[in-house]
């Protein structure tokens, strides 16, 4: 990673303030993309709960093979909740 930075920084060395504009987008951009990542992992705990809130309500029904398969917006919206959460709350911790 020490390698890769200091061959980017040689690429841009002579470039003008422009440069650091795209970088800081880029970087506005991966945090982003980290936070929903981070966001999807996490998210597994509240989506088991969710599911089995879904099954004992009748509102999910087991597959054959006994496996719950959680509905997509479950998924997204337990990741959308997580990565907000991080992305609000990591300013903080930044901070600090």
């Amino acid at each position: 990673m020490y390698s890769l930075m200091k061959f980017i920084f040689y690429l841009v060395r002579n470039s003008d303030l422009s440069v650091e504009e795209k970088f800081r987008k880029g970087a506005i951009i991966s945090s982003a993309a980290f936070a929903f990542s981070h966001g999807a992992n996490d998210a597994q705990k509240t989506i088991g709960i969710i599911c089995l809130f879904l099954l004992s309500a009748g509102m999910l029904q087991l597959s054959p093979s006994v496996i719950i398969y959680p509905p997509l917006w479950v998924i997204v919206l337990c990741s959308l909740a997580i990565a907000f959460g991080t992305a609000t709350g990591a300013w903080r911790i930044i901070k600090t």
